[in-house]
């Protein structure tokens, strides 16, 4: 029995032993995966070319659970390495204000909750952005694909910001300036998420001390100058009405990139035609007094959206009807004088013979100019409608071709919108 089973032994120490390196391989592929997960993502090459618009790119983050604190290490110590220590204080910062987040932990106590968060590997999520956006006095900018950013902040002007990314509903990397490779804290800072104390505190001549509500707590300062409208004019393939670009400065509060890109992203429809605003067509109306609303549009349109343009070419066109209407109402005189001369000759008929008598000179040369102007008219609309029609065809010409390519590329529009916590 003894020689059976060890012959029993031998046979099964191979299975053994090939087993174990099957799953010392499976490991070692699991860690691979995890730490190259923009490698195997499909959407990061086009989440790169939405965020290269803003000169900034991803930075690969290890996937093992750890990703979020990998990432806000990464931002400010410029090592993921360290996402322990970030851990470890979220979690104290919890346990010390219960308070403010037990009322939105439902899934199971407080005190578990918290445990859990405390090992290495658990997940985090929307409390572990607020609790690290007060516990350091940041302003979280979390990017996501087609997506708007959204941004965590509970103080202004911040002491820190930092820039991360979501990916598939299940993933956070750090977001790093286009080029940036080094190993220092990320420091990215964009006018659409600052709020510049400085400019606020020249402006009213006083310091953030002075002010227990800050610098700004004051009235916003002024966000941008017409330079920076005519700047993103030039930018920008189709004319867009200036009026609607400084709505939109002034939402993003002075953000000229992400102005641009919002033009841009609604520029990537292929069915996208020139923005106007009713504010200006009301504007141009009250200037000039013309009611034909399909008239302001055209020639709206044919001076690329620019109001002084299309009020002065209006109202030179409203000073051509005001010479023709003079010019009709000699004609009418003409008319009337001539329907007099008729009911003359009519009278005379009925107490003498009837008489051939051939049209009038001048009646037909009252016609004449009549029929000239009203062709000279006719012909003045006719430029305005072909010339408006011909710059209209241009830029829908580029825009199917910015959308091929666009589709070729496979690159997504940017989207920046910008919501608030």
């Amino acid at each position: 029995m003894c020689p059976r089973r060890d012959k029993a032994n031998a046979n099964t120490r191979p299975n053994s032993s090939k087993r174990e390196e099957r799953e010392t391989r499976q490991q070692e592929k699991q860690i691979r995966e995890k730490k190259t997960y923009l490698r195997k993502d499909e959407n990061a090459g086009a989440f790169n070319t939405q965020l290269r618009a803003f000169n900034l790119q991803l930075r690969n983050i290890v996937g093992d659970g750890n990703c979020l604190f990998r990432s806000f290490a990464d931002q400010m110590d410029g090592d993921q390495h360290r996402h322990a220590r970030y851990r470890q204080q979220i979690c104290e910062y919890m346990r010390a204000n219960r308070e403010d987040f037990e009322p939105f932990i439902v899934d199971q106590p407080f005190d578990a909750f918290v445990h859990s968060l405390s090992k290495d590997g658990t997940f985090g999520g929307n409390e572990c952005l607020v609790a690290f956006s007060r516990l350091f006095d940041a302003k979280i900018c979390i990017h996501q694909l087609n997506q708007p950013v959204w941004i965590v902040c509970f103080s202004e002007p911040p002491k820190h910001e930092i820039h991360i990314s979501y990916h598939n509903y299940e993933h956070y990397s750090s977001v790093r300036k286009l080029g940036d490779l080094t190993l220092t804290s990320a420091n990215v800072r964009q006018a659409m998420t600052t709020c510049n104390p400085t400019v606020l505190n020249d402006k009213k001549k006083t310091t953030t001390n002075e002010n227990g509500h800050g610098a700004c707590a004051f009235d916003p300062p002024e966000l941008f100058s017409e330079h920076d409208v005519e700047y993103i004019c030039a930018q920008l393939e189709n004319p867009v009405d200036r009026q609607l670009i400084r709505d939109i400065l002034t939402d993003s509060r002075g953000d000229i990139d992400g102005t641009i890109a919002h033009f841009m992203a609604l520029d990537a429809s292929p069915v996208s035609l020139p923005i106007i605003s009713q504010e200006s067509i009301e504007r141009i109306m009250t200037i000039t007094g013309i009611n034909d609303v399909e008239l302001i549009e055209q020639s709206y349109k044919h001076h690329n959206l620019d109001v002084e343009s299309t009020v002065e070419a209006l109202l030179k066109l409203t000073t051509d009807d005001k010479v023709t209407e003079t010019i009709s109402e000699e004609d009418v005189l003409e008319k009337e004088e001539y329907v007099s001369e008729k009911e003359e000759d009519v009278k005379s008929k009925t107490t003498s013979k009837p008489k051939s008598r051939p049209a009038s000179g001048r009646q037909v040369k009252a016609d004449k100019k009549k029929a000239k102007k009203q062709r000279a008219i006719e012909k003045h609309r006719a430029q305005i409608i072909a010339t408006t029609a011909k710059a209209e065809s241009k830029p829908m010409e580029k825009k199917a071709e910015v959308a091929a390519n666009a589709q070729q590329e496979n690159v997504p529009p940017a989207n920046m919108e910008f919501i608030s916590i």
